[in-house]
């Protein structure tokens, strides 16, 4: 499933249950930083980030969404995810993450 048909989907059942739900963009280029500040940005707001799992990336868990919950860096200032995925908790690379959705045309979305 393509990013905006998720987001068209997210928001079509939102609205079918009564909750008004806007998906949030970004014109700006899928690089590193950019896409660390729309992740950042979304946890500020209260709002969990979607991510496409990808082929190559987590091979184990397949082709599907995931929802990132959290983003830090550690000591030597490598970039990590908390992303929820079947009903677990699973900590990644986000550099790691950043060059699957950049190789197989992934994404990221989330809404307010």
């Amino acid at each position: 499933m393509d990013p905006l048909a998720f987001a068209s989907g997210v928001e079509k059942f939102a609205s079918s249950r009564g909750v008004s739900l806007n998906r949030v963009t970004s014109n700006a280029a899928f690089t590193l930083e950019n896409t660390t500040s729309y992740i950042v940005n979304g946890l500020a707001n209260d709002s969990p980030v979607a991510t496409l799992n990808l082929n190559g990336f987590w091979d184990e868990h397949g082709w599907h969404w995931m929802t990132i919950t959290r983003y830090y860096r550690d000591w030597n200032d490598n970039r990590f995810v908390n992303v929820s995925s079947w009903g677990k908790i699973y900590n990644i690379n986000y550099q790691i993450l950043f060059d699957a959705m950049k190789n197989f045309d992934g994404g990221l979305m989330y809404f307010q």
